[in-house]
């Protein structure tokens, strides 16, 4: 068996190579109309602060649709999980040529409660729910989580819709970039 050490040492020169490379194709991939969006966490940022990672080209730089499906599990306040998949969401609903889709599962669903009344300054994730309900953006909650959790149809904010396991596979097919928060 290979000694702990060796290990160590194989694994931070594989991932400084796997570094160089992502470098190098989000530095052309920039140079060619590409946008990047830094995705990890403020920790991640501050152990590795050599910039965001390629992505995914935006569509509109290459007159091409691209399709992005936002996978929420965590609840919608507590965590600042799915505030941050809902800002993308609502970000990348701006972007021209990209259609966005949201999944809301587990405690997720919660974003989707209708009549939530946060503290005066705190974000409202039914009010940006709303917002890309505004702009088309197709919002799917689990029926199985919504079940579990005590929750009704009825109880989900406008346009949002109880949704399944099948139409999460059906998207997740669709979709060139699956993103999970």
């Amino acid at each position: 068996m290979a000694d702990r050490p060796r290990i160590d040492q194989l694994l931070a020169e594989a991932r400084a190579r796997l570094h160089r490379l992502e470098s190098a194709t989000a530095l052309e991939a920039q140079a060619e109309g590409a946008i990047l969006i830094d995705l990890r966490c403020a920790d991640e940022q501050r152990a590795d602060p050599c910039g965001p990672r390629l992505v995914g080209r935006a569509g509109a730089a290459h007159n091409e649709a691209v399709n992005v499906l936002l996978v929420l599990n965590d609840p919608p306040y507590g965590t600042e999980r799915s505030y941050n998949g809902l800002r993308l969401a609502l970000a990348l609903s701006k972007v021209g040529g990209t259609a966005v889709r949201v999944f809301l599962m587990g405690d997720a669903i919660g974003c989707a409660k209708r009549g939530q009344k946060p503290p005066e300054g705190y974000y409202n994730l039914e009010r940006m729910l709303k917002g890309l309900v505004a702009k088309a953006v197709p919002i799917g909650a689990c029926g199985t989580c919504m079940d579990a959790r005590g929750y009704a149809e009825s109880e989900l904010t406008d346009g949002v819709h109880r949704s399944n396991m099948a139409e999460l596979v059906a998207w997740t097919l669709e979709c060139e970039r699956v993103l999970v928060f």
